[in-house]
């Protein structure tokens, strides 16, 4: 009984550790694809000198078409399984 006991721990604590690695593996993805974009972001105002904005709202498609960034770029975020959302603030920062 007690070896049973020992066992369903060790499996329960492996369970475990192995659900918060692939949590801090979805974050780091989310990091890196944060990063990626703030840096096509501001390349893109750098050279137009103006946000990458279409109706008042983020668009992806203006980065894309000058190879700001790549075309394949997934744009789902590993936490949520949503599309990443771009907004700037009121005085557009």
């Amino acid at each position: 009984m007690k070896n049973i006991v020992i066992i369903l721990i060790m499996l329960f604590v492996n369970s475990f550790a192995s659900n918060k690695e692939s949590l801090m593996n979805d974050i780091k993805s989310l990091i890196q694809k944060e990063e990626y974009l703030a840096i096509a972001i501001n390349k893109y105002i750098l050279q137009t000198g103006e946000l990458p904005l279409k109706d008042k709202k983020f668009d992806f498609t203006l980065l894309e078409k000058k190879n700001y960034i790549d075309s394949n770029f997934n744009k789902i975020s590993p936490i949520t399984n949503k599309e990443i959302v771009v907004n700037f603030d009121k005085d557009t920062n």
